[in-house]
């Protein structure tokens, strides 16, 4: 009997510049190589079926990975899912827990990143300051159409906070999900193009995601 099965993991260093699709085939043949009753998709080319929810942008780091899969075996326990997961995980890909789903992924509402800045300008945290504590940031982006459309994130924005300890960290909660859903990518971007302050290099994390409750998302 098919059971649903719901893994949370880290993704780290190199694997944050594995695309949506490589990491898709790297989950898909670690579960093979766990040797997992996992259920396989029917058709001319059967492969583990798996859902990456809310998939991570190229080149982010992420605390708080979430993948659904679903075994044949019901009697196989969630903790023997853990161990023969972490045996084959490699480096920069850390298991967290595997849990029955209590959520859908449409629940998904929120989600939390951290921003690190390398060798900041003294004046970068009252720039960004000024910049998210604006009620209106408009960006622009070409449809399929080729039209230009332009949008308001700044409502998009539910919590922002810069640290100066050790450095400069912008941490920022975000509409996230299928209903709204705003990357942090579009925000650097637009504090570039209105305020033409060349940012530093940065580093991007997800750190958390919630429904619309503000309750971690399980």
């Amino acid at each position: 009997m098919l059971r649903a099965v719901r893994i949370f993991y880290k993704k780290l260093g190199r694997l944050k510049f594995v695309s949506h699709l490589d990491m898709n085939r790297t989950m898909s043949r670690l579960l093979r190589l766990a040797k997992l009753p996992v259920w396989y998709t029917e058709g001319y080319n059967p492969h583990p079926f798996v859902s990456l929810v809310l998939p991570l942008s190229l080149g982010f780091e992420s605390d708080y990975e979430v993948m659904d899969f679903r075994v044949t075996d019901d009697s196989i326990s969630n903790s023997e899912i853990k161990s023969a997961l972490k045996a084959v995980f490699p480096p920069d890909l850390f298991l967290l827990d595997v849990e029955d789903p209590v959520m859908k992924a449409s629940d998904i509402s929120f989600a939390d990143y951290e921003v690190v800045f390398e060798n900041p300008d003294e004046q970068l945290e009252r720039a960004l300051d000024t910049f998210l504590s604006s009620p209106s940031i408009v960006t622009a982006k070409v449809n399929k159409k080729g039209e230009r459309v332009e949008r308001n994130i700044a409502p998009l924005i539910h919590e922002y906070r810069i640290n100066k300890d050790g450095g400069l960290v912008l941490f920022l909660k975000l509409s996230a999900g299928s209903s709204a859903n705003l990357n942090p990518q579009e925000i650097l971007q637009a504090f570039e193009e209105s305020t033409g302050v060349k940012l530093p290099y940065y580093n991007i994390r997800r750190l958390m995601l919630y429904n619309n409750s503000g309750q971690k998302f399980k």
